[in-house]
């Protein structure tokens, strides 16, 4: 477990918080957060995703309880079930992407405004 937590958190900092220091490097704090308020999805993204997570869930099931039965039904409930797996790792890197960003900005944010300025944007 401790070995998946590292992995994702390594994987996190090179997916989101790499790109952020090198907007910090080119630019200032003010674009720092402009980039993180972009990366972030609205409420109508994550419920897509989340659309696409019951779908995901949905194809899964019938393909293993109901579908055996019926070779074409079974192979297009596969297919439906590895395109939803794929989207779910694009969906993963861009909550990565933030969660790499957010201790990225923080640090930014308290190195060059201080710890009092630096909540209150």
């Amino acid at each position: 477990m401790r070995e998946v937590v590292l992995k994702e958190a390594i994987i996190s900092l090179v997916v989101g918080g790499a790109p952020i220091g090198i907007i910090y490097s080119f630019g200032n704090s003010e674009r720092v957060v402009q980039s993180l308020n972009s990366i972030n999805p609205g409420d109508p993204v994550v419920w897509y995703f989340f659309t696409l997570f019951v779908i995901h869930c949905l194809a899964f099931v019938f393909n293993r309880r109901f579908l055996k039965q019926s070779e074409p039904l079974s192979r297009a409930s596969e297919s439906l079930h590895e395109i939803t797996h794929e989207v779910g790792f694009a969906i993963q890197t861009i909550y990565r992407a933030i969660a790499g960003a957010i201790p990225v900005v923080t640090i930014i944010m308290i190195a060059e405004e201080g710890w009092e300025k630096s909540y209150q944007r």
